[in-house]
């Protein structure tokens, strides 16, 4: 799963030319939801739905999480998906999270 986060960094880096504070920020964000899903037992992209983004975003929620960041971390995750899908990630058959 790794492999393609790094892959989408890289993207976002050369492609798109965002900052490296933008990379970061992604980079966490997308790792910090990859954790969350290893505590539900979710071990592949083929598994996440629009239900398990809303879990996340509740969870987010009543650990505190400021509202600028929730929505941070959505865009993160909308742009990501976004990425795999047009890419055509077989996310079934990617490394696990």
């Amino acid at each position: 799963m790794e492999d393609i986060l790094d892959k989408y960094i890289y993207h976002l880096k050369a492609e798109r030319n965002y900052s490296r504070y933008t990379l970061r920020n992604y980079s966490t964000d997308i790792l910090g939801f990859f954790h969350f899903l290893r505590t539900l037992g979710i071990s592949s992209l083929a598994d996440v739905d629009h239900l398990i983004v809303r879990q996340y975003l509740g969870w987010l929620l009543e650990r505190g999480v400021v509202r600028a960041s929730v929505s941070r971390k959505m865009s993160a995750l909308r742009s990501f998906f976004r990425y795999v899908n047009d890419e055509r990630v077989d996310r079934g058959s990617a490394d696990q999270v």
